[in-house]
């Protein structure tokens, strides 16, 4: 390992730009559980966009449509 490398970590108080959310899929550890962790997910980043951006990862454009599908359908 490098010892000159620094890395930081900021607090959650910190200012920040937007929150990264990475969304589960059926390719991932949570393909068992998506039927009750999307809900979730769905809820999650529908109220941390009343207060700021959002980032989404998701696997496909299929997978980014049904995301956008979804939270659409939450409002």
């Amino acid at each position: 390992m490098n010892s000159t490398l620094q890395l930081r970590l900021p607090a959650e108080w910190e200012p920040q730009d937007a929150v990264l959310v990475v969304w589960p899929h059926d390719q991932s550890d949570w393909r068992h559980l998506l039927d009750r962790i999307e809900p979730l997910y769905i809820k999650l980043t529908s109220t941390i966009s009343e207060y700021e951006k959002v980032i989404l990862v998701y696997q496909t454009p299929l997978h980014q449509r049904h995301i956008q599908n979804a939270l659409v359908s939450e409002g």
